[in-house]
């Protein structure tokens, strides 16, 4: 029984010295709590750009249009709520470009679209040792768009286009063949294309719900930050992104379907840490300490 409650006394007096040594030394332990990484919440943050394709009524045969033009940006939150299921929020900003030079038609237009959704992420699968995951997307969303037409160039110039696939500044009739000079487009879609009422379709709204559908893989890049590639699909719910429609009048007619879009990215994801206190052992090491440190001071003011 003595010897038992030796052993009780000799493990106590151990865990006490053990307990001593590492509250002596706080910045150990300060290093330790430093090289650990922070716990994670269920919400993310990012940020997504990349180009936009345009699916209409025009074919676009000839659209001169530099690299960076067509350019679209996201900016999205998501919750995780249950393992494979988050809600996301956010919105996209954009533009999409359309320009047919034919025989029978030369039209173009540029719209502005604003695109604010709500959805689901849907986690499918992952692969190579759950550092990429594929997701699926979805939901719903409100498209406000405003289309513009290049029409005429800086000097108020209008655009004619003649048979010899050239600009002119006039029409294409005998007496201007001499006098007509080439011009370029300026590519600056100065008309709204609602206030010119070129079909007798004023009034038309200027904002249509959409499903977006779309696939997306992402990489973990540690420390909380993923990057995530993929393809949007926008199917929307009317005809007059590209103010072409099937009421159009003239050359101008297109078909009944509606007007969609695809935009195509690539962003970086964050997980957002979650704020937590310092832990409860460091504390007691430190308080620990301070009185370990007063202990010696009264004793030398005593000597």
């Amino acid at each position: 029984m003595k010897i038992r409650f030796l052993k009780v006394i000799l493990f106590y007096l151990l865990l006490v010295f053990a307990r001593q040594a590492y509250c002596i030394h706080p910045p150990a332990v300060e290093m330790l709590q430093a090289s650990r990484d922070p716990e994670r919440s269920k919400v993310y943050v990012g940020f997504c750009l990349g180009i936009n394709s345009y699916f209409g009524d025009l074919n676009n045969n000839s659209l001169h249009i530099p690299f960076y033009r067509p350019l679209g940006i996201q900016i999205l939150m998501e919750w995780e709520v249950i393992r494979s299921i988050r809600l996301s929020a956010g919105f996209f900003k954009g533009s999409i470009f359309g320009e047919e030079r034919s025989a029978l038609r030369n039209l173009n237009f540029k719209t502005s679209l604003l695109v604010p959704h709500l959805g689901l992420t849907v986690k499918l699968a992952q692969f190579y040792q759950r550092r990429y995951t594929l997701y699926f997307l979805t939901g719903a969303e409100m498209i406000f768009f405003t289309p513009t037409g290049d029409l005429k160039n800086a000097k108020g110039e209008t655009y004619y286009y003649w048979d010899d696939r050239t600009v002119r500044n006039l029409p294409e009739i005998p007496s201007n063949l001499n006098t007509a000079s080439i011009i370029k487009p300026d590519l600056h879609y100065e008309a709204d294309y609602r206030n010119l009422n070129l079909d007798n379709v004023s009034n038309y709204p200027r904002s249509a719900f959409a499903i977006p559908l779309g696939l997306a893989i992402e990489g973990n890049l540690n420390g909380g930050f993923y990057v995530r590639a993929g393809a949007t699909y926008h199917y929307t719910f009317t005809d007059y992104l590209d103010n072409i429609t099937a009421n159009s009048v003239g050359s101008r007619k297109g078909n009944a379907a509606t007007d969609k879009f695809l935009f195509s990215y690539i962003g970086i994801i964050y997980n957002l840490p979650v704020a937590k206190a310092s832990h409860p052992s460091t504390n007691d090491c430190i308080y620990e300490k301070n009185q370990i440190d007063h202990r010696k001071a009264a004793k030398q003011k005593m000597k």
